[in-house]
């Protein structure tokens, strides 16, 4: 691509003339230049003459009267300075570039010049700035999708921004385009939408957007994103969108410091919210202290951990923390075990707690074993005998077995009560699946003499396959 100066050629008064070169001639030919220039008509005879720079065509008649104006009055480069009196030339010029300070937006471009005959010739253009043509075209694409969504017409970029990013498939196009873009073209977008971070996190299609970009964003430019949520991140944290972002932005930040600050008066209000809880596990997955968590739960084992998203949070703290750390609630939870393992969601709390090791596990599984029989029978407690059993050791389902022989009125065993319960047979299954063949042998034997009444009964049907 050739480089043509946006500023005419040197002025025409100013050339030293030779012979019978006249300057009325010169500036009627210009003018005629022009008009040919612009109308490119094959039926009008080319200009007499042409000044290099000015055109691609080139002059013959008069190229040595060119040459020497050139060459005798000013050079190439010296013309330069005079058109752009912000050069190097100019002692308020301090920079490096021979270009003139960029004015707004525009972008000036330096040009590959050689010389010929004493005279600088530009014969291709190298850009100083390649992003902005890249962040032009890239905000062009976003304004082409901007007209087609048929909204009013607006000049602010950033506006269009946050526009196309509330759209549906304006969400969507962004999403995908954030990965192919480069770096600064990611800052760039970025700068346009951050001043309305808050409302897009909490928008159905831009929140998307938000946590798309949060992963490429630099320290800086995440620090302005808190900048913008600060003071709202407990609000965001309860929002069925906005707790998304948060979550986002704790995955990719080290330092939360600054999050958990504004989080840890509300502990109890986000535990049990259906979005907020999501918010405080991203907490607890940190490196962080977390006294703060601990003590809220230490306060209130029970009512969290029968609460549907509140067992949930304590769960993952059993995971993440170590038991020194969390003795407290280990304590809580053992003490009113009895209150938890029938409740519709306490019962999580302890199933969690035989499946994974703990020091308290032996004093879990004593209390399950010695009450098997009524907890199998209840709803949810059921559920806590079913896991123990799969958990137990040989001894322990010897043990099972032991309370399941005992006797009731009537003079039948506790596992044939078991096995016509709508909930216990359950845990009779699952005892026939982990038992050894002598223990299965004498739990057959136990129920045998009641086979005939027990195939009247809908919940034996599994339970007497395995008989056979």
């Amino acid at each position: 691509m050739l480089f043509n100066r946006s500023v005419s050629a040197p002025p025409v008064d100013k050339f030293i003339l030779p012979d019978d070169v006249e300057l009325d001639e010169i500036r009627t030919e210009l003018k005629y230049t022009n008009y040919f220039r612009k109308k490119k008509d094959p039926r009008l005879d080319p200009p007499r003459f042409l000044f290099k720079g000015q055109s691609s065509y080139w002059a013959s008649e008069h190229n040595d009267f060119i040459l020497k104006a050139f060459t005798e009055k000013k050079t190439g480069v010296e013309m330069i300075d005079m058109d752009h009196p912000e050069s190097e030339s100019c002692s308020e010029f301090s920079g490096k570039s021979r270009t003139n300070t960029p004015v707004g937006e525009n972008v000036y471009i330096i040009p590959d010049l050689v010389q010929k005959d004493n005279i600088l010739i530009p014969i291709s253009i190298s850009s100083s700035s390649p992003q902005k043509m890249d962040e032009s075209s890239m905000m062009n694409e976003i304004k082409s999708f901007y007209q087609n969504l048929g909204l009013e017409p607006c000049f602010n970029t950033g506006v269009i921004c946050v526009e196309v990013c509330k759209d549906q498939e304006g969400s969507r196009f962004i999403q995908n385009a954030v990965d192919t873009w480069t770096p600064e073209q990611i800052s760039y977008f970025f700068s346009q939408i951050v001043g309305s971070a808050y409302s897009l996190s909490m928008n159905l299609f831009g929140n998307y957007v938000i946590q798309k970009i949060i992963p490429f964003l630099n320290e800086d430019e995440l620090f302005k994103l808190i900048l913008q949520f600060f003071g709202h991140i407990y609000e965001l944290s309860l929002h069925v969108y906005g707790c998304r972002v948060i979550q986002k932005l704790l995955d990719n930040l080290d330092d939360i410091k600054s999050i958990v600050a504004e989080l840890e008066s509300h502990i109890g209000e986000l535990i049990e919210s259906p979005n907020g809880n999501h918010v405080i596990q991203k907490c607890i997955d940190k490196n962080i202290d977390k006294d703060f968590l601990i003590r809220e739960f230490e306060n209130n084992t029970v009512d969290l951990a029968r609460q549907r998203y509140g067992c949930r949070v304590l769960q993952r703290i059993f995971e993440v923390c170590t038991e020194d750390e969390t003795w407290s609630i280990y304590l809580n939870v053992i003490k009113n075990i009895e209150h938890l393992i029938n409740d519709k969601y306490g019962n999580y709390v302890i199933q969690h707690l035989i499946e994974t090791p703990n020091k308290l596990k032996d004093q879990i599984f004593s209390y399950i074993i010695a009450n098997s029989f009524m907890l199998s029978k209840d709803k949810f407690s059921s559920n806590v005998v079913e896991r123990c059993v799969n958990n137990s050791t040989e001894k322990q389902l010897e043990a099972f077995l032991d309370q399941f022989s005992k006797c009731m009125d009537g003079g039948k065993p506790c596992l044939y009560y078991m096995c016509i319960d709508m909930y216990a047979n359950y845990v009779v299954q699952r005892f026939f699946d982990v038992a050894d063949a002598e223990l299965k042998a004498k739990a057959k034997n136990l129920v045998k003499p009641f086979i005939k009444e027990m195939k009247a009964i809908p919940f034996t049907k599994h339970i007497l396959s395995r008989f056979a």
